[in-house]
């Protein structure tokens, strides 16, 4: 897959110290420092999530870093794969996204994605490549999941908030995932992409095998796929 993978841990989120405790940095912060408070997360039927996103200018802008914090410190708590600015509010082409190794599919040729965020990004379908169904569920649309078609290969052009280009192929399931992001990013949730709403139903009511990552989602590695 190729790009650059930012890192953005511990030293990269915000700190809050109790009184007393004086001007501690986020590296060395004392025990009883603790992160931000997490951004809301926006609801469907809120305005903002089907708004096209404006593009950012400058993708090395300060301003932007702080908002993938944001992102991070929000995804950490809840636990998700993965988030876009518009879905706390940031109307910006940025997202961000990992995916860890509990959430890998059962394949030997599929790594752990570390937090990547991409600004700018655009996708296309790789020429040729078939689209699959699989189940998706969104943190905008809590308690529901659906089955929705895309396609198994993209290619994927953005800009790291440290300015550097990326260009590579995401395959299954990173492919799924990244389409579901910059869906966020056009305005587009994923209920409106799916083709039997049949499939839409509350995830208490399906068994956790729905849930399963499926074997579509591991082919064999091409060049340029994900490290």
């Amino acid at each position: 897959m190729g790009g650059v993978h930012i890192s953005i841990g511990r030293a990269a989120r915000r700190t809050v110290t109790s009184p007393g405790m004086g001007n501690a940095s986020p590296c060395t912060a004392p025990k009883r420092s603790v992160p931000l408070p997490a951004r809301p997360i926006l609801k469907l039927g809120h305005p903002t999530l089907l708004a096209r996103a404006a593009a950012v200018p400058n993708p090395r802008a300060p301003e932007i870093a702080a908002l993938v914090g944001d992102l991070h410190d929000t995804l950490d708590l809840v636990g998700g794969n993965g988030i876009a600015a518009p879905q706390i509010g940031v109307s910006l082409r940025v997202l961000l996204y990992a995916i860890p190794l509990g959430r890998l599919p059962e394949c030997e040729s599929f790594r752990p994605v570390p937090w990547r965020a991409l600004v700018n990004p655009e996708i296309e379908p790789v020429t040729g490549e078939i689209h699959a169904v699989g189940v998706e569920r969104c943190l905008s649309i809590p308690g529901l999941h659906g089955a929705v078609p895309r396609p198994t290969v993209i290619r994927v052009r953005a800009t790291t908030p440290q300015g550097e280009a990326l260009d590579f192929v995401a395959r299954g399931y990173h492919a799924r995932l990244i389409q579901h992001e910059v869906d966020h990013l056009d305005g587009i949730l994923f209920p409106m992409r799916m083709t039997d709403m049949a499939t839409l139903a509350f995830n208490d009511q399906r068994p956790p095998e729905t849930f399963r990552i499926p074997s579509w989602a591991c082919p064999e590695p091409i060049a340029g796929d994900a490290a």
